[in-house]
């Protein structure tokens, strides 16, 4: 596989994978948690892909020389880092609100319905969905980061489309086929009869 191909599957299962977890935030429940494990997955990763050097991926936290040159390589390595660390905040809130025990209990019991013996009351008689066990400002930072996020993917597609057309099509549909122009052959020209 080439690796601008593997790059771009990489970056499209990213961009696939976020969505889901993002529109299923409010009511998917187990959905949302193993998108976000996903998401996990994916960006781990993505990370040792770029400390590998692997051909195809730019390394994700910029270089001194980078960041000094004030142009759109810069902006787009900036905000590259931007989206990782976001993506990261979320993931890491997104952990921290759900009892993953629980959470992987359901999955089981919705594979084995037997296996799930417990009604989906607490200790406190309160329901729970998909073992979360979030506090409101966490889950507040939680979808805080998830919105910035978007909002930062949203930018970086606005920048990619404003500075970096051929780029952002190549992403988007891939390299293609280069046309080629067919002119008319040259052909020798005859000597002039000037007797």
């Amino acid at each position: 596989m080439l690796p601008f191909t593997r790059f771009r599957l990489l970056h499209w299962s990213l961009v696939i994978v976020f969505l889901v977890a993002y529109l299923t935030g409010d009511d998917g429940e187990l959905l949302h948690v193993w998108t976000g494990y996903a998401l996990i997955a994916l960006l781990v990763v993505r990370l040792l892909v770029s400390l590998s050097g692997a051909a195809g991926f730019s390394p994700l936290i910029p270089r001194r020389a980078t960041l000094r040159a004030r142009n759109a390589t810069t902006a787009s390595r900036v905000l590259v880092l931007a989206l990782v660390l976001g993506i990261i905040g979320t993931s890491v809130s997104g952990v921290l609100m759900i009892d993953n025990a629980r959470a992987i209990g359901l999955a089981a019991a919705q594979a084995v319905p037997a296996a799930h013996a417990s009604d989906g009351d607490d200790a406190d008689g309160d329901e729970r969905d998909a073992g979360l066990i979030a506090s409101g400002s966490l889950e507040e930072l939680h979808e805080f980061l998830a919105n910035a996020t978007l909002a930062l993917a949203g930018l970086h597609v606005v920048l990619l489309f404003g500075w970096r057309r051929p780029l952002a099509l190549t992403t988007l549909f891939g390299p293609g086929r280069r046309r080629t122009v067919s002119r008319p052959a040259a052909t020798p020209s005859t000597p002039s009869a000037e007797s």
